[in-house]
């Protein structure tokens, strides 16, 4: 008799353990190469490659305190609860002023360029934008960044000084939130394949939830609770919502 496919596919908790064992830096390939086979085997279809250049961060510092939902010391940033929140100064800060989705040229998609669509009297200051990570382009290997692939889509607000000919003074504030069902962890599509193919949704298996709560709220009440205070069984999270907040500064020239 063949194997129950929801069974068969549940998240393998056990590697989970084992990879939390791991040196955080040494463990972002560990978790995507497992993410990337569980997926390929369910869907039948290619996980993309994530691209290699163009940061100068650790995003994959930054994928570790998601998914493990730990707090680190992060350079210029202060965490504040289950939020961390980025100054100008931050790598992580610069590698979002340098990506393709807020200062590229080459896509008509990026904040910069939707920035300069309107005339300065049309605009409103501070102006809001949205990069959309959809379309094509996603499937170009190397189009676009880590930032892109960590952040998803995103709203910037955009406050701005007009400076002498066509430079503008930028400082942005973006804010993320990281969680099972954002667009970095997996995409709408993918999410629409998983329940084309085995007939049940990404929430059967776990929900975007409060740090410490991802797998507990899939359980009833009453096993939770007993499963804690009888048998003293600490119920594991992984992937608990990770909040972020990056501040901005740099210079756009027309």
């Amino acid at each position: 008799m063949p194997a129950n496919p929801i069974l068969v596919h549940l998240p393998d908790y056990e590697m989970l353990h084992k990879l939390k064992s791991y040196v955080f830096t040494d463990v972002d390939d560990d978790i995507y190469g497992w993410l990337k086979i569980k997926l390929e085997q369910v869907l039948k279809v290619r996980f993309p490659e994530l691209p290699k250049g163009g940061t100068t961060a650790n995003w994959d510092e930054l994928l570790n305190a998601w998914f493990f939902e730990t707090s680190p010391a992060m350079q210029n940033a202060v965490w504040q609860g289950d939020k961390v929140v980025f100054n100008p100064n931050s790598p992580f800060s610069k590698d979002i002023a340098n990506s393709p989705s807020f200062s590229g040229a080459r896509t008509g998609n990026s904040i910069k360029q939707k920035f300069f669509a309107t005339t300065d009297l049309a605009r409103s200051n501070p102006f809001d934008a949205t990069f959309h990570f959809v379309g094509s382009e996603t499937g170009i290997k190397d189009y676009y960044t880590i930032v892109e692939w960590f952040l998803g889509s995103y709203q910037a607000k955009v406050y701005w000084t007009k400076l002498t000919g066509d430079s503008y003074k930028i400082k942005a504030v973006i804010k993320n939130r990281s969680h099972w069902y954002s667009g970095t962890r997996l995409p709408k599509s993918w999410q629409n394949k998983l329940d084309e193919t085995l007939g049940f949704s990404i929430e059967n298996l776990v929900d975007s939830a409060p740090r410490g709560q991802t797998i507990k709220r899939k359980l009833p009440i009453f096993i939770s609770n007993k499963l804690e205070s009888e048998f003293r069984f600490m119920i594991p999270s992984f992937g608990g919502d990770l909040h972020q907040e990056f501040n901005i500064e740099t210079v756009w020239t027309k």
